[in-house]
Parts: C-alpha cells; structure tokens; sequence
C-alpha cells in the first residue's frame, strides 16, 4: 500500500505490523472520542462496547442521571456481581480515570489474567482502549507492539 508518500509508507507499513501483532496476541482494540457523552444513554452504548471487547456476558440494570452529584450513571451486571460506571453530566468528556478504574476491578474480578489499557498520550479527542491477556500483552510489547 504505497502512495508515493514517505511518510504515509511508514505509516502504513507500522499500521499493518501493528494489526498482525493484535491479530497474533488476539489484542482487541476500540477507538472513540473522549467528547461522546451528551445523555446517559451514551455512557451506556460506550461501556457495552468496551465490554464486548472483553467478551463479558453482562446486563445493563440501571442507567440514570443523579441530578444532586452531576452524574450519569451506568450500573452493570456481570455474575451475579455489580460494577457501577460514572462520569460528569456537566461536560461531554467522559471521566476515563474513573471508567479505567472500575474496569480495572471488574478484570481483576472476572479475567484476572486480562487487562484493559488506554491510550490518550497526546491529550487529544481520540482514545485508544485494548482488552489483552496481560501476559501476551507483554510479549507483543516485546515484539514491538505499541498503541497510541
């Protein structure tokens, strides 16, 4: 996939090496734009694309906007357990600090062998979240294997 560009060559050419390392280690991967919550629903429709990346069999059994705390709400159910996601109805920015934490506890709960990473390293609108196997996480880095 050449164009003429070297810098587009490059790109390319990382790009594909980086997919054939997530497909090798079955990385999975989910882009958004930190800017995506305008009504509760939304914090809802991002945190069940997140959890399809991990596989998780899950139900939504509460979503709202505590009015008092300035809050959206989702509350989820994954064995018999519940985790209960929050972020700011004040903005559009989702608290991804305070999203990473609780999927962090769900993992460590769940999948404990498995890990959700983030990327926002240059503090712009894009995400980069993936869902791998901690160990084989490790072993792609190893390779080479970076997310930005």
């Amino acid at each position: 996939m050449e164009n003429g560009s070297p810098d587009f060559n490059e790109w390319a050419k990382k790009a594909f090496f980086l997919s054939d390392l997530e497909e090798k280690y079955s990385i999975k991967g989910h882009q958004f734009d930190i800017e995506c919550i305008y009504k509760k629903e939304d914090l809802t429709a991002l945190l069940v694309e997140l959890l399809k990346l991990g596989g998780f069999d899950h139900q939504v059994v509460a979503e709202g906007l505590d009015e008092a705390e300035n809050q959206y709400f989702t509350h989820v159910s994954i064995s018999d357990r519940l985790y209960e996601f929050q972020t700011n109805s004040l903005g559009d920015h989702v608290d991804l600090e305070g999203i990473m934490i609780e999927l962090d506890r769900l993992t460590k709960t769940e999948a404990p062998d498995y890990q959700y990473n983030r990327s926002n390293l240059d503090g712009g609108q894009l995400v980069f979240l993936i869902y791998a196997e901690t160990e084989a996480l490790k072993l792609a880095i190893a390779e080479g294997y970076e997310f930005l």
